[in-house]
């Protein structure tokens, strides 16, 4: 099978007191603040281990003691494992602009050996992918989750999830963005139609790229080693939760973009050279500029220059698989401002930002010169886009709300031959 159930490992409520205390957004969303903020709510929090501090002050040495940290956990009882195999439910319930929205998903091990069927569509960098690596070297564990969708147009994993309503959840935490969190375990026997689906869909990563990368990375390393799966739970699998493209719950949102440090600029410049490929309206506000940009549909940016609120639309109609984020980048940053995709890729001229009312504060406190307002990818594009093989720009997709890191592990059992 594609997807197979696990012995998975939660932290023990009796040993760590309130859930919610020790577990985390996903590491490459904490930054310095959050991270200072986790390390105080517990001795336990589990950002001590995927962003340790010790890293920063020791270097290599700081991978060791995250490592050396997590096998306490374990042998003391702060961790402990499923005697049983399950798949899990992970239901996540949210708020967006006061709309409410349930997102289902089906947490499981994807068998690395079938790994050609997973299709990406963003490029990995060398610094996150070092830094995962030297972690999972020492914890030989997977501390988060791979966020993968599918099409399944009998939506099998909704049915299943409504047999999950009556249930009492395994796990239950309210996190920082107010979306709370549901674990629900499921006997396999319930899965095996959600499983036969798996068994024969592509899947296509939303969030999680770099983990992807680094689990096949580091399964061929115990390879090389001639070191043997002992378990289900080996280097050769890997935790993902599968979400359905239809589910009602999946939301991806616009991130928003702010120039800054272009010279020469000149307002009426730029605005002749955008109005040789788009038509220009003036808007008396945010508010009314994002809603226009809603209506305006693809091809359409909303613009905050200095005061002027402008929504800029194609006059080419744009193919409906084109992306509104590569239309940005190859049509207005490269033509009109002259941003080299390094300048894009470095953020030297770039800050991204989900909050619209935060990019405009950008703008109106001078430290940039244009912040432009983009409308979501959908997920039809993001499928098209992995199918074709491509990779999209960064920031194309901010899928939301984010799988925290600590609900459940899995644990590597390994035949090192020693």
């Amino acid at each position: 099978m594609t997807i197979l159930p696990l012995k998975a490992i939660r932290f023990n409520p009796i040993r760590v007191g309130n859930l919610e205390d020790v577990v985390t957004q996903p590491y490459d969303k904490i930054d310095r603040f959050m991270r200072d903020a986790y390390y105080q709510k517990s001795p336990y929090n589990i950002v001590r281990v995927i962003r340790s501090r010790e890293v920063d002050v020791r270097g290599e040495e700081g991978y060791f003691r995250a490592g050396r940290l997590w096998n306490q956990w374990l042998r003391g009882g702060i961790l402990v494992q499923e005697r049983d195999p399950a798949y899990f439910l992970y239901r996540q319930k949210f708020s967006i602009e006061g709309q409410s929205y349930c997102r289902h998903a089906l947490v499981g091990l994807l068998d690395l050996n079938k790994s050609e069927r997973v299709l990406a569509h963003e490029r990995t960098l060398s610094g996150p992918r070092t830094d995962r690596l030297k972690l999972i070297r020492q914890t030989e564990s997977n501390d988060g989750l791979i966020f993968l969708v599918y099409r399944d147009h009998n939506q099998s994993l909704l049915t299943l999830a409504e047999l999950a309503q009556d249930l009492v959840p395994l796990e239950s935490v309210l996190d920082e963005y107010q979306t709370q969190n549901d674990i629900f375990r499921l006997d396999p026997s319930q899965c095996g139609e959600v499983a036969s689906v798996l068994e024969k869909a592509e899947l296509i990563i939303a969030d999680g790229h770099h983990r992807f990368s680094v689990a096949l990375q580091f399964m061929q390393e115990c390879q090389s080693k001639n070191w043997k799966p002992a378990a289900t739970e080996s280097f050769d699998k890997r935790m993902v939760a599968l979400v359905e493209m239809s589910d009602p719950g999946l939301v991806i949102l616009p991130t928003h973009r702010v120039v800054f440090g272009v010279h020469p600029f000149h307002f009426q410049s730029w605005h002749t050279k955008m109005t040789e490929t788009f038509d220009c309206r003036g808007v008396p506000d945010m508010k009314e500029l994002l809603r226009m940009l809603k209506d305006a549909g693809p091809g359409s940016f909303g613009v905050l220059a200095v005061d002027r609120w402008l929504l800029w639309t194609r006059k080419e109609k744009p193919h409906p698989e084109d992306l509104d984020a590569s239309i940005l980048q190859e049509d207005i940053l490269a033509k009109t401002l002259g941003i080299t995709e390094q300048q894009i890729s470095d953020e030297s001229r770039i800050r991204y930002f989900r909050e619209p009312a935060k990019a405009a504060q950008d703008v109106k406190l001078g430290n940039g010169q244009l912040a432009f307002f983009l409308n979501p990818t959908r997920i039809e594009q993001v499928e098209a886009c992995a199918r074709r093989h491509e990779v999209m720009p960064q920031k194309s997709t901010d899928f939301f709300p984010k799988m925290l890191s600590g609900m459940l592990f899995m644990k590597m059992e390994i035949d090192k031959g020693l």
